[in-house]
Order: C-alpha cells, then structure tokens, then sequence
C-alpha cells in the first residue's frame, strides 16, 4: 500500500531521503517494464506483418486490359505472388507498366490480406498506318502504339500513301511525318469522324501525291475530300450518306459546294 505522503513528516530527514530513493527506483522499473512490453508489442505485430505468410499475395488481378495480356502485364510490372504485400514495391512496378505504349494510366490497389487488383487504362488506336510491310497502330494523339507485321484490326481505318514520309516509326512515340501537316491532318480527320461513330463505315485512307484524303468506304464508295475542314464541313452529308445510302459512288468534296456524284 502506497503510504500517505503527509506522514512522510514524521519520519527522519535520512529516512526521507532513502524512501524517496526506492519510489524513484519503482518508477524507472515501471517505465522500463512498460517499454519492454511496448516494443515486444511491436516485435510481434512486425513479424505477424512481414514474417508469416498470412500476408504473402496469392493473387494478382488484372482489370481493363483488352489489349495487353496477363502474362504481359505480370511480366512486365515485376509484380510476384508469395511476396510480402506490405513489401510490394508499388511505384517501381507502375513505372514499368507506364513504360508500355498502349498503357495510358494504371494503379495498383492491396486488398488484404494477400490480392493485388491491377486497374489499367489503356490507349486505343484510331487508325493503322501502313510503313515498309508493317502496320503503325496510331492513337487519336498521334501516338505509336504498336509496330506490327500483321494487321489485326479491320474496325477502324488503314492509312496508304504515307509510306514515304514516315520518318523513323518507334513504338512508344510520336508518329512523325514530312510534312507534319499531313499527319494531323489525317488524325484530326479521323477523329472527326469518329466522333460521329463514322469510321467503322471507312476501310481504308489514301495520301494522294496532292496530299488530298481519298475515303474508302465500306460499301465500295470513294469520297474525296481535300481535309479535315472538308469534311467539318460536309459531316452531316457523310453521315447520312455512309450510313443510309452508300453505294459504290466516286464522290468529290475537294471543291467545295454540292458534292458531284460519279457511278464507280
């Protein structure tokens, strides 16, 4: 029983000072017993965190990806089952995933006690240019998202008459044309169409020595246009045109005004 401190009084000076001792003395032993027990607290909960396989990851998942496998993905990323998940070194696997062309965003969530999901977002191509027996999947910015040997899409527009003034294609970066005009020129006319939900009804994109756009269609027209403000211009025409009417025509927009008609 803790003694009443007002009796410390009647109790001698030499008394005094050694009672004071030991109650100094029990304190330092119950700091230092609350420490110990603080940091075995800690010891524990660190080693049921990073030492028994409770929180090893089991599963990685991946989400969105249309274009990019798994095993690609996984390769890639760095990321590795049986793994801590509290040592999954997050940002290093998303800047490796960043370093793939078709991948525009992606993070990575820890789900405990043991699954990694993986959200991608990808970058979708517009058009396919064609370069030297390859096909450059272009996105809506220009961008080279593939380098192919074969052509694997047939839903969105191939792009001739480009072969010669594509300079240096490179996966990963920008398509560069001579002159540049020419390039954006062709995106931007995509774009427009696509806007429209227009392009699954154009095959195929040909550069003309003019630099003129020949359209071809789906359903075996040719509509010429002379750029994308051609087209800006004549957007409802074509809309009603490729998806109501399109019949093996030659039409010319290049001039201006009503469109001329030629049977094909």
């Amino acid at each position: 029983m803790r003694q009443n401190p007002s009796n410390d009084y009647n109790i001698p000076p030499a008394d005094q000072r050694k009672l004071r001792r030991q109650r100094k003395k029990k304190k330092r032993i119950k700091i230092f017993i609350r420490f110990l027990l603080i940091l075995a607290s800690i010891g524990l909960l660190s080693y049921l965190l990073f030492f028994t396989p409770f929180f090893n990851v089991k599963s990685i998942e991946f989400f969105d990806n249309d274009r990019l496998s798994k095993e690609t993905l996984l390769k890639v990323s760095g990321l590795k089952a049986e793994e801590n998940i509290f040592l999954v070194k997050k940002n290093k696997a998303l800047d490796k995933l960043k370093t793939l062309p078709y991948v525009s965003d992606v993070s990575i969530i820890r789900v405990f006690p043991d699954t990694l999901k993986v959200y991608v977002t990808e970058r979708v191509p517009v058009c396919i240019f064609i370069q030297s027996k390859k096909y450059l999947y272009i996105d809506g910015s220009g961008r080279i998202l593939e380098i192919s040997d074969s052509l694997k899409d047939w839903d969105i527009p191939v792009v001739s008459g480009a072969e010669k003034v594509i300079k240096n294609p490179v996966a990963g970066s920008n398509l560069k044309m001579e002159p540049a005009w020419v390039r954006n020129n062709v995106i931007d006319s995509i774009k427009t169409l696509a806007d429209k939900s227009l392009t699954k009804y154009i095959s195929e994109i040909n550069i003309t020595k003019e630099k003129q756009l020949y359209l071809y269609t789906t359903g075996g027209s040719i509509i010429m246009v002379k750029d994308n403000s051609s087209i800006l211009e004549k957007i409802d025409f074509l809309s009603t045109y490729l998806i109501e009417k399109d019949n093996r025509m030659i039409i010319d927009l290049t001039h201006g005004g009503n469109p001329t008609y030629t049977p094909r």
